[in-house]
């Protein structure tokens, strides 16, 4: 085998090694993204189940006859609650708003789905949206993050989003006649 042949087959052994090295980060670069993509999906669930959790918790409150009648009685308006449920309420709005704020975060990062964090969103706002709870949002929206209060209160113009307690009567103040 003279020079020339032995290059050619250097050259085919050289090209067989490029060809076996792109084949080889080809197939780590497709296992690299399959984990990327398992990691942002384990994500989403973590994200879904830590706001489902918070929510768990803040409705857990309603489940108190007491607490739910101080809720349907400040929907209705707070001039009719005593500082002591004043201060409870702006408390439970509290943590409302920083569930919600962690649903705009985790959508903002893609770790949760926009449909799922507009509805969050969506929700406290019909909340807010009712005049007792509206008067907390005014006062309170000065501390909050502005791309959040831009997004509530772009809900709050919008006639689509009512107040909680037209679309679900139990969440207002009793009818007359019908208090407990």
């Amino acid at each position: 085998m003279d020079i020339m042949e032995l290059g050619a087959v250097g050259e085919l052994v050289g090209g067989l090694a490029v060809i076996a090295s792109l084949i080889y980060v080809g197939i780590q670069v497709r296992q690299g993204n399959e984990r990327a993509q398992e990691s942002i999906a384990m994500e989403r669930s973590r994200a879904s189940r830590e706001v489902s959790q918070n929510w768990g918790d803040l409705v857990a409150n309603m489940t108190d006859p007491e607490f739910m009648a101080l809720l349907q009685r400040a929907t209705g308006g707070f001039d009719n609650l005593s500082h002591v449920d004043k201060g409870r309420i702006a408390g439970w709005m509290l943590s409302y708003y920083l569930l919600v704020l962690s649903a705009f975060h985790a959508r903002q990062e893609g770790v949760m789905n926009e449909n799922m964090s507009h509805a969050w969103i969506a929700f406290f706002a019909s909340f807010v949206k009712s005049p007792g709870l509206n008067e907390w949002w005014r006062s309170m929206m000065p501390y909050f993050q502005t791309d959040i209060v831009t997004e509530v209160e772009g809900l709050l113009r919008d006639p689509a989003t009512r107040p909680i307690h037209e679309g679900q009567p139990w969440y207002g103040p009793e009818p007359q006649g019908m208090e407990a």
